[in-house]
């Protein structure tokens, strides 16, 4: 894919089909703040499945914060046990840059450096989990569901 001097686009992590539970990237983290910023360049290869970009798990919830989409393509966040939809669909086989930003009172979605929504934020981040990009957490770290296994490309 080459470079430029904004991006190494060396860096593109794939998640290819079929779906599986091997590819993802997990690491211990711990989130100590309310307010959480994410950002990606995505380029998904479906659209209808159920994918999750970003998963965080804490002992005894383990999905304490996901970002992704739901069986219907709508960019879903739970943060704390609280579901969050925002009317908004990812395009299919195009690059595209998404932030999401979790605060204490408003979650909001950006594409391509446009505000998309903005819905109330509740629940509480907790401290002391994992992280996981790719897939979703049935366990602390592990226990993936190959069937909301993100499809696609990250940077």
């Amino acid at each position: 894919l080459g470079t430029n001097a904004n991006c190494n686009l060396n860096k593109v992590i794939e998640f290819p089909l079929p779906r599986d539970t091997e590819r993802r990237i997990a690491f211990t983290y711990s989130i100590k703040a309310q307010r959480v910023t994410w950002s990606s360049w995505i380029m998904k290869y479906t659209v209808g499945d159920l994918m999750l970009f970003f998963s965080y798990a804490v002992p005894g919830d383990y999905n304490n914060l996901l970002f992704g989409e739901d069986h219907n393509g709508v960019f879903v966040i739970v943060a704390g046990g609280y579901r969050n939809d925002f009317e908004v669909v990812i395009p299919m086989d195009k690059w595209v840059f998404v932030v999401i930003v979790v605060g204490d009172f408003l979650s909001s979605l950006y594409i391509d450096g446009v505000l998309q929504a903005t819905v109330p934020s509740f629940g509480k981040i907790e401290p002391d989990g994992c992280v996981v990009i790719g897939q979703e957490q049935v366990s602390l770290c592990g226990g993936s569901d190959k069937n909301q296994a993100f499809t696609g490309q990250m940077l």
